[in-house]
């Protein structure tokens, strides 16, 4: 009985994700469906694309907004933080990152790794 519910409760976490989107699925359908119902007077065929259309519209408007607003935002970020920091700091970060890559080449097993992972890239590439 306990592995029963313990499995119910990990089932449970797994469809989570999907009974969120179907929850919200079935909210957009029953706020559409009124319009659907007044569109459908003639063709049902070109009533559904219009909702397809206009549900699309409606998601995708906002989320362009919110895309633009997010990369402006980053890009000031950008900016500021390379205004307020000392250009030196950034010269020493940039030294160390050349050091630490000039370790990593000059190590004979990272340089085998690369090659070998390489070889195998390219196997797979060629088998394709």
């Amino acid at each position: 009985m306990a592995v029963f519910v313990v499995l119910l409760i990990l089932s449970v976490f797994i469809i989570k994700p999907l009974l969120i989107s179907l929850f919200l699925g079935a909210i957009l359908a029953y706020a559409v469906y009124p319009l659907y119902r007044r569109l459908t007077v003639k063709n049902k065929t070109i009533a559904a694309a219009l909702i397809c259309i206009l549900v699309l519209l409606i998601l995708i408007i906002p989320a362009i907004f919110l895309v633009k607003g997010l990369v402006q935002e980053s890009y000031t970020l950008y900016q500021l933080v390379r205004e307020k920091v000392p250009s030196t700091l950034m010269d020493i970060c940039q030294v160390l990152r050349c050091w630490a890559l000039q370790d990593l080449a000059g190590n004979e097993a990272v340089i085998e790794q690369i090659q070998t992972a390489g070889i195998g890239a390219t196997s797979w590439l060629i088998a394709k």
